[in-house]
């Protein structure tokens, strides 16, 4: 069960083009008895259930995995479910599951495979929902500053977004447009 599901989260990590990664998580899914495996494995199907079923989806698929996952897959769950937690307005459950993932992240005795600031990100849209502007931009410039100083491009891009709608929020347009040109500067 552990190779097999190893080699399925990898798969599904690196399947994002040409191949259903939905098909990769299910038909690997059906050979393992491992609980564990289970669960790492509907903890990669969260992203998918965002992306294409939205954030309701996403965190009622989340939160029985919440409820009992591990490891990296707790670690995943958090991403996902309090991503969607934001969004559908429950910030309270959001900050705490962000909180509860990071962490689990850090008990970790490896890294996980997928960006190990998204917890920072869903504080940082969540503070922003809230209308905590000040903290989302402070969050937000102080993870942008470590994400330069790792040479994490992805991240920059993330957290200069993050800072564009926080100081966009509070009418500092020019600052908002500096911020969001380099966001898409990086993404490109």
């Amino acid at each position: 069960d552990a190779g097999r599901g190893r080699a399925a989260v990898a798969r599904y990590d690196n399947a994002w083009t040409g191949i259903d990664p939905l098909q990769l998580l299910d038909a690997a899914d059906d050979t393992i008895t491992d609980p564990y495996w289970h669960d790492q494995i509907a903890a990669r199907r969260l992203s998918m259930l965002l992306n294409v079923r939205g954030p309701r989806a996403g965190a009622d698929a989340a939160l029985p995995l919440l409820a009992r996952a591990r490891g990296e897959a707790l670690v995943f769950a958090c991403m996902m479910g309090g991503y969607g937690l934001a969004r559908l307005g429950r910030l309270d459950d959001a900050m705490e599951t962000a909180a509860r993932g990071e962490a689990a992240r850090r008990e970790l005795s490896t890294p996980v495979a997928w960006y190990p600031w998204w917890h920072d990100i869903t504080r940082c849209l969540t503070l922003h929902y809230a209308g905590r502007f000040e903290e989302a931009e402070e969050l937000a410039t102080t993870q942008h500053r470590q994400a330069i100083a790792d040479g994490s491009t992805e991240a920059q891009a993330t957290f200069a977004l993050a800072i564009a709608n926080a100081v966009g929020d509070r009418g500092h347009v020019r600052a908002a447009v500096i911020s969001a040109r380099e966001a898409l500067a990086l993404d490109q």
